[in-house]
């Protein structure tokens, strides 16, 4: 068995176990005047084997891209993170804060971690000036045009950014743009079937966690 098999087996048995707690923070989390939204909370089976579904897709996907690496674990953290993103955008609209901090905290000493076994220092900051300037010329995109990029959005991409810079700046292009195609291929397509109209909201973070995770398997 390859280590690429072995490392997706492994993520995706992780993201299997978290996914009840993962399903109940699709609930906790959104609501901003719960206080002990981490604590467990249980989910209905639908909800719990949607978020189940995303989770372990991501994380065998993302496996793929990190193979037997150091970048492992920051990589599972991104998967589960963006699952509960995903149901939650496509839920409410939103991407929580509490979530995207946890993913950027974690996200980054796990990078910091693969920076030091790999002695790879250039890497990490890569991730960090990525981050920063997508974050930045996402927030001018949502001044020019508040009702298609929210702040959720800017910050989930420049949390994106860092995660893709780790394989390189074309990987980050790539994973940004592919989402950014994906969701407006989806507008056009739900305006000509008339399930949606001009003034439909699309919810951009689903579209842009999924090509970032998969565009990241493809880095040279």
């Amino acid at each position: 068995m390859s280590s690429t098999v072995t490392a997706s087996i492994a993520a995706a048995a992780a993201a299997a176990i978290t996914a009840p707690y993962l399903a109940g923070l699709t609930i906790t989390a959104p609501d901003r005047r719960n206080a002990t939204w981490w604590h467990p909370t249980r989910a209905s089976r639908p909800r719990t084997t949607a978020t189940a579904a995303g989770a372990i897709a991501l994380a065998a996907i993302g496996a793929i891209a990190t193979r037997w690496t150091a970048a492992w674990p920051a990589y599972l953290v991104l998967a589960l993170t963006g699952a509960v993103l995903i149901v939650v955008d496509l839920e409410h609209h939103r991407l929580p804060d509490r979530i995207m901090r946890i993913a950027a905290a974690a996200g980054f000493a796990g990078f910091f971690v693969a920076a030091a076994v790999t002695g790879n220092w250039a890497r990490l900051g890569r991730v960090a000036l990525a981050a920063g300037f997508v974050a930045a010329v996402f927030y001018g995109l949502a001044l020019l045009s508040p009702r298609s990029i929210g702040l959720g959005d800017v910050k989930l991409a420049g949390l994106l950014a860092g995660y893709l810079a780790w394989f390189g700046w074309l990987t980050v292009i790539g994973g940004l743009a592919t989402g950014f195609v994906a969701a407006g291929i989806t507008g056009i397509v739900l305006l000509i079937t008339r399930h949606a109209n001009r003034n439909t909201h699309i919810p951009l973070g689903p579209f842009l966690i999924t090509a970032a995770v998969v565009i990241a398997t493809l880095h040279p």
